[in-house]
């Protein structure tokens, strides 16, 4: 189960009021080092999962030698959204 009791969407909003613009909380922020399917390669992969109380969850996922990125469609279930990133586009 992952936690997704974290986001704080009253500080969203007032960050959002003050500045005029679309703001999302940074939730998660996580460094994952793997083996690279194809090369063998070790890859050290930053992954960082935002919230939205109006669009929900996203998540973006940067190969940090490359800068190749793994991207999700934003949805209301965190699992979803995990399951449902491009984790293929890493793999190039």
């Amino acid at each position: 189960m992952i936690d997704d009791s974290t986001p704080n969407p009253d500080l969203i909003r007032a960050v959002e009021q003050v500045l005029g613009g679309e703001t999302w909380e940074i939730v998660h922020r996580l460094t994952t080092t793997r083996e690279h399917p194809k090369t063998g390669n070790m890859q050290e992969i930053e992954t960082t999962v935002e919230y939205h109380p109006d669009m929900g969850w996203r998540l973006d996922a940067v190969h940090m030698d490359s800068g190749l990125s793994a991207t999700s469609n934003t949805g209301p279930n965190l699992m979803d959204v995990v399951l449902g990133a491009r984790w293929e586009a890493l793999d190039q």
